[in-house]
């Protein structure tokens, strides 16, 4: 043992990385040295010292006027990196810089994060970071003085992302308190030959599945945090637009892997129409589409290409809101509008409003496979110009398949001390509270699932809200007795693709929560689709 603790950063490479070698890049700019060790392969080193940039004073405080020589304040940094084989899989152990001679997709994702959860004891957990996912997504830190379990940090499986915990170890070799995310770090006093048997125990509990009793959920989703990959990820999105752009070009299909939606909830009244220009000129458009992006900023009329589409000249794009008095204002970046879809390494990275996610095959199959078991309602509407907005489209009383039914959009209910709700924007007779709204992105489609969800919950939990409800209907649309099952929520999706829908990733996630959560009330769920037209 060592008379100190040194903190490591402990990373585990793909085995895919490991067959091609390719898990290193730039390795040639560093001093390597073969370290051996007993019983085990010899470890590989890498080291690189690397003078510092001047200090940012030294601009407020330059050599001339001030007398100072700067040069005798720049320090080293240290680019470390050692690789030991254990168990045929190979580690990755960094010091200073050291993590950026590995490439970014060549480590095992959230390696770190299982290991912490396995091998602490789970009601001793006192930090954690994760992402909320909603229309405005939050990161966060959170801390308790005393530890507890992940289930008293309230957090909930559908919307909150894990991406890192800090809790105390039970396995005494791992040190007092463990950190993992991507990376392990631990403090302990190991000498050299003592660290492969640390990494075997680090590799087991890797491998172990204990955590999935106290939360199964983390392996869902995770947000990309680490700028490589997230580089690696814009290059791939940018080879898929210009590959779209090609077969635009060239008046061919578009693949699908790629595409633009509407990113948010549009609360203006009086909004009548996108434009890519702000002038008075300017084509009118009435949803979002990559094609109409494309012919609007990137190819010439005779549909030659004009320039190629980058991550950078999308986010300088911005799309504009043309209001009914004829002004016109900045609304989003085109980058916001874009949806992507890239499978890499077995895994899928989803796009969304200008960020990017990692999720595992098998939580979207789930997704999916649960999606598919919503069944239609056999809801008959009359086509929806897309140039018509929904309010006016409501009015024109579009629900062909039943007879009997009230429009109650935009009619809303005001509780004590809460937000307005919309109750629905269609009632039947026979107890459907239909909620519409036109294709659109996650945060979009999000608000019609969650507007379904809060309205079906206060119906039978609020003695408020249900005679406030029944002051807005007729005599004989009426109810006395509230029982949800009684009751339909139907969702319809209005969209120029009614064979083919695809849901953006966050509002798969969302249908599903209200889907499990309207069911478990006792209420039927319904999903259909509404086509939409040019005309």
């Amino acid at each position: 043992m060592l008379k100190k603790k040194i903190t490591h950063s402990i990373y585990l490479i793909k085995e895919s990385y490991v067959e091609d070698d390719s898990y290193l890049h730039d390795i040639d700019k560093f001093d390597p040295y073969s370290v051996p060790i007993a019983g085990y392969p010899d470890a590989t080193v890498y080291l690189k010292s690397v003078i510092s940039k001047p200090h940012a004073w030294s601009s407020l405080l330059p050599e001339n006027t001030s007398g100072i020589d700067w040069k005798k304040y720049r320090t080293r940094s240290l680019f470390g990196l050692m690789l030991l084989e254990v168990s045929d899989r190979v580690f990755a152990i960094t010091s200073g810089f050291g993590r950026y001679l590995l490439h970014p997709f060549s480590i095992e994702h959230r390696f770190g994060f299982k290991v912490v959860l396995n091998s602490i004891n789970p009601e001793t957990i006192n930090q954690l970071s994760k992402t909320t996912l909603a229309e405005n997504p939050k990161t966060s830190i959170e801390q308790v003085s005393k530890g507890v379990t992940i289930g008293q940090f309230g957090i909930d499986g559908f919307t909150d992302l894990v991406q890192r915990i800090k809790g105390k170890s039970k396995i005494e070799d791992l040190g007092l308190t463990l950190d993992g995310e991507d990376a392990l770090k631990i403090s302990v006093p190991h000498e050299l030959d003592e660290l492969p048997r640390l990494l075997d125990k680090c590799l087991k509990f890797y491998d172990a599945t204990d955590y999935q009793k106290y939360f199964s959920e983390v392996d869902n989703l995770a947000q990309v945090k680490d700028k490589e990959q997230k580089s690696l990820l814009n290059s791939e999105l940018e080879a898929l637009l210009n590959d779209e752009l090609d077969r635009a070009s060239q008046d061919n299909n578009l693949s699908g892997n790629v595409w633009a939606s509407i990113p948010e909830v549009i609360m203006e009244d009086d909004f009548d129409c996108f434009t890519y220009k702000r002038t008075d000129k300017a084509l009118r458009f009435y949803d979002i589409e990559l094609t109409d992006l494309f012919r609007q900023r990137y190819l010439n009329r005779d549909k030659s290409i004009r320039k190629r589409p980058t991550c950078s000249s999308l986010g300088n794009d911005f799309l504009y809101i043309r209001k009914a008095d004829g002004s016109i204002f900045p609304k989003w970046r085109a980058l916001n509008c874009i949806n992507a879809l890239i499978e890499k390494d077995n895994e899928k990275f989803f796009f969304l409003e200008g960020k990017w996610f990692r999720a595992s095959a098998t939580y979207i199959e789930s997704l999916d496979k649960k999606i598919s078991s919503i069944k239609p309602a056999g809801l008959v509407f009359e086509d929806w110009p897309e140039r018509v907005s929904e309010k006016d489209y409501l009015k024109n009383l579009p629900l062909t398949s039943q007879a009997d039914y009230l429009i109650l959009d935009r009619d809303n209910i005001y509780l004590s001390g809460q937000t307005p709700v919309e109750p629905c924007d269609i009632y039947t007779k026979d107890k459907k509270l239909i909620h519409l709204k036109r294709y659109g992105s996650s945060a979009f489609l999000g608000h019609l699932f969650n507007q379904g969800f809060v309205s079906g919950d206060l119906l039978i939990n609020s003695i408020e809200f249900k005679e406030k409800f029944n002051a807005k209907l007729n005599d004989d649309y009426k109810v006395d007795e509230i029982n949800a099952t009684d009751f339909t929520i139907a969702y319809v999706i209005g969209t120029k693709y009614p064979d083919e829908l695809n849901l953006p990733l966050f509002s798969k996630i969302t249908l599903t929560k209200a889907f499990d959560e309207l069911r478990k009330k006792g209420f039927r769920v319904t999903l259909d689709v509404c086509r939409m037209t040019q005309e």
